[in-house]
């Protein structure tokens, strides 16, 4: 079973405090086969960075947030989607290395990309850039995924005692008109004629693509 959610909270604090959460409500031993999933549009200009990681002085003044994962500095315009998914470690469905259930969100964001008339896929930049790992858009992961040869969504997951939580964010809308010129190495252009109403729209197709990931996933165990 899928818990799909739609909360979304102004700024980054509250919604990392929430995906935090996530993990904690998942924790009833009769729900070993629920897994919980957050999509939501970014309200205002944000930055989020691993629990990890200290946030560079100039970029105090921005609305930012730690996350409850790790990976790098990620920059968040208006309108880009962002999703947290919860499974249960003991689920036969993510059972084998953690990193693997990273596709449990890398298969359902190329799907849905697709759907809108977006080819994606998980193939490193074709645009080589200068790889600092304090920032996530520079370094690659082979489980995110690329538009027209860049970085279009960063996924990254951490595990907890019984669970894991994977986060992600889709570059929908560009992070040049809302960061410092400093930082502009490692902002996204977004999506190809990205609009707010693409945001929605991508948002419940991506619903629809984690559930039949799941469907495929609970056939193969059984």
């Amino acid at each position: 079973m899928m818990i799909a959610l739609t909360d979304v909270f102004e700024t980054a604090k509250d919604n990392m405090d929430f995906d935090r959460g996530l993990v904690d409500s998942a924790r009833d031993p009769q729900t070993l086969d629920c897994v919980k999933l957050r999509i939501y549009s970014w309200v205002k200009p944000g930055v989020t960075l691993s629990y990890r990681q200290i946030l560079p002085k100039d970029l105090g003044h921005i609305d930012h947030a730690t996350r409850p994962t790790g990976g790098g500095i990620l920059f968040h315009s208006p309108h880009d989607l962002v999703f947290a998914f919860v499974g249960n470690l003991s689920d036969p469905r993510f059972k084998g290395r953690l990193r693997d259930n990273m596709s449990f969100a890398t298969v359902p964001i190329i799907n849905a990309l697709q759907a809108n008339g977006i080819t994606a896929s998980q193939s490193i930049s074709a645009t080589p850039v200068k790889e600092n790992r304090d920032f996530c858009q520079t370094y690659e992961n082979p489980y995110e995924i690329h538009v027209n040869g860049e970085k279009i969504a960063g996924i990254t997951i951490r595990r907890f005692r019984t669970h894991f939580l994977i986060q992600g964010l889709i570059h929908v809308m560009s992070n040049f008109p809302w960061f410092p010129n400093l930082y502009r190495p490692y902002f996204s252009r977004g999506l190809p004629d990205g609009t707010p109403a693409f945001s929605q729209a991508l948002a419940a197709d991506l619903r629809g693509a984690f559930q039949s990931r799941l469907n495929e996933s609970s056939i193969l165990k059984s």
